[in-house]
């Protein structure tokens, strides 16, 4: 459960650091 529970976390992370690499180059 935990390890589930710490790559959700991760996975949202690297979701928010895409969002921000997208809105950086106006791609969004």
């Amino acid at each position: 459960m935990i390890a589930v529970e710490g790559d959700q976390v991760r996975l949202d992370r690297s979701a928010d650091e895409v969002k921000k690499e997208w809105s950086t180059s106006g791609a969004a």
